[in-house]
């Protein structure tokens, strides 16, 4: 019989870390909002601007400079939630299995 503990070295158990990591972020998010937005914050902006840049247009964008203020706010606010909700999440349960790798 295989060792039970060799589970979370597998692919499988890869992603159920990463489950198990988005379900803690967003039961926590759920239950103490102020202390999890304040310590996901800033990670969460600068993996989530990184992810949008990569699907964003290389091209450089002609706008006016309130245009440009209105697409750094946008963007900002768009890049903390996706990188909250969706890498945070991810990058952090990847570390945990390369660590127990």
């Amino acid at each position: 019989m295989k060792d039970k503990s060799q589970f979370f070295k597998t692919g499988a158990g890869r992603k159920v870390i990463i489950l198990i990591c988005y379900a803690i972020i967003i039961f926590l998010a759920w239950l103490i909002p102020e202390i999890v937005g304040t310590l996901l914050c800033l990670p969460g902006v600068y993996f989530g601007w990184k992810a949008l840049d990569r699907i964003q247009p290389i091209y450089f964008i002609w706008l006016p400079i309130m245009g440009w203020f209105i697409y750094i706010i946008v963007k900002l606010m768009i890049s903390c939630l996706v990188g909250i909700l969706v890498i945070v999440p991810y990058k952090i349960g990847n570390k945990i299995f390369e660590m127990i790798q």
